[in-house]
């Protein structure tokens, strides 16, 4: 299972901790397309993962793309990562706000799983509401799943 993320902030970096520990991937497996030099560098370091400063670059070979940037930059990253955007690729959604409807048109894409993480997720504790478009697969559904209860609930 190959799982990019698309933004390296907090929560993106709780969902990591939780995929490595729970052996749902491996360091191989996980990319992240981050702007930020200092987020690159310590990601890189505490987690072993590939990173790189354009989002077209860990969008490839993806089967799961998660989406962790912040609301007002959504728009300007669905028009980046459009065109890279495979039909047997799945987009898991943490952006606040962004309901599945603006995803699938924003991307033009029908495989959109929509989460709503809290904040004590960022330590295993926490409280997550998400559902999934009826194009996601019941295997990417399960991986989701799976991926989801490292947060908590």
């Amino acid at each position: 299972m190959n799982i990019s993320f698309i933004g390296g902030g907090v929560m993106a970096e709780a969902i990591i901790g939780g995929i490595l520990g729970a052996n749902i991937a491996s360091h191989e497996n996980i990319r992240v397309g981050e702007p930020s030099e200092k987020r690159q560098a310590h990601l890189a370091e505490t987690y072993g993962i590939d990173i790189h400063s354009r989002n077209q670059e860990v969008v490839d070979n993806a089967d799961i793309i998660v989406l962790s940037v912040k609301p007002q930059s959504l728009s300007e990253v669905m028009a980046d990562i459009k065109p890279a955007l495979k039909s047997n690729q799945a987009v898991l959604s943490i952006v606040a706000g962004a309901k599945t409807e603006t995803l699938s048109t924003g991307l033009d894409h029908a495989s959109i799983i929509r989460v709503m993480p809290n904040t004590p997720a960022q330590i295993g504790a926490g409280m997550t509401v998400w559902t999934a478009l009826p194009a996601v697969t019941k295997d990417t559904i399960t991986t989701s799943r799976n991926i989801l209860s490292t947060l908590g609930e």
